[in-house]
């Protein structure tokens, strides 16, 4: 039987979109992975972590915007309004609106408000997971796993949730930003310390999230990871094909 050239090209299609799809399903399963290699030492090792809370751990999870004094988190969620608020601009105004640079901003907006905001907040709400300091403050809140419905759920305090983590979530955001704009980016070894600033910085407010009992490890891993996923994703759908030529990363 031989195709026709439409049913050539939806085989050929469809061959393509799962190409797109082989990074984000192994990161999924490398997080998967991750998540039940440190289940078994999350707690004793989230209580080691807070040992280490200090001064410089208070500051990078204290925000301007919740009312604190400026903190490290004020960062990435800064540079997330600035996105979404550029974004909005080259769009109201009909002048701009052909611009590459409005589907940058265009996809920064969607990780923003899909990832960083709306997956990660709705898992919380959906696990219900007891932060650290709930669990050693009050006798009816236990521990649970990362997999298992949570004691928040029981008592209906949504909203509370530990995992994951959405300051780690926020943080890592910038890392959307070299998808967004790394194909500008003409020198590699840039590119490479931008990229190890990200996962540093990532990396230093996950230990904090931690360190001042608001998170488990796992809930600070899992947000990388889930937001990577995200950011892959949202770069080859709705980035990648505006981009002229588009960008191979």
């Amino acid at each position: 039987m031989i195709l026709n050239s439409s049913g050539a090209k939806i085989i050929e299609d469809s061959v393509k979109d799962l190409k797109d799809y082989h990074f984000p399903i192994l990161l999924f399963f490398m997080m998967i992975i991750t998540l039940f290699v440190l289940s078994p030492v999350d707690y004793q090792w989230t209580e080691h972590i807070r040992l280490f809370n200090n001064p410089f751990t208070k500051f990078m999870e204290q925000s301007f915007y919740e009312g604190e004094r400026w903190g490290g988190v004020d960062l990435p969620v800064t540079a997330q309004g600035l996105a979404v608020i550029a974004y909005l601009i080259f769009e109201l105004i009909p002048g701009l609106r052909k611009k590459q640079i409005k589907f940058r901003l265009r996809y920064l907006t969607l990780c923003s408000l899909t990832i960083s905001l709306t997956l990660i907040h709705s898992l919380k709400n959906l696990i219900g997971r007891a932060r650290p300091y709930k669990v050693a403050g009050f006798e009816n809140i236990h521990f649970t796993q990362w997999y298992q419905p949570g004691d928040l759920l029981k008592l209906g305090l949504f909203g509370e949730g530990s995992f994951p983590s959405g300051h780690t979530a926020s943080a890592f955001f910038l890392f959307a930003f070299l998808y967004a704009f790394k194909d500008k980016i003409q020198s590699k070894a840039l590119l490479y310390l931008s990229t190890l600033t990200i996962f540093l910085f990532t990396i230093l407010m996950a230990f904090s999230r931690v360190a001042i009992g608001d998170h488990w490890i796992t809930d600070t891993i899992a947000s990388v990871f889930l937001s990577w996923i995200g950011f892959d994703i949202l770069y080859k759908k709705a980035l990648k094909p505006k981009l002229n030529p588009p960008f191979e990363p």
